[in-house]
């Protein structure tokens, strides 16, 4: 797994006594080993 963006909390507005934040993260699976994985001819459907 690649991480493009890593993860991070970022605090949203207080709402009374309670204490929001907001998750962020941005991920991809990263193909290591090309040879042992399948392949995939007209995989897309229009």
């Amino acid at each position: 797994m690649a991480f493009l963006r890593p993860f991070k909390c970022v605090d949203l507005a207080a709402t009374g006594d309670s204490v929001k934040c907001q998750s962020i993260m941005e991920a991809t699976f990263v193909m290591l080993g090309e040879k042992s994985a399948s392949k995939c001819k007209k995989c897309a459907t229009d």
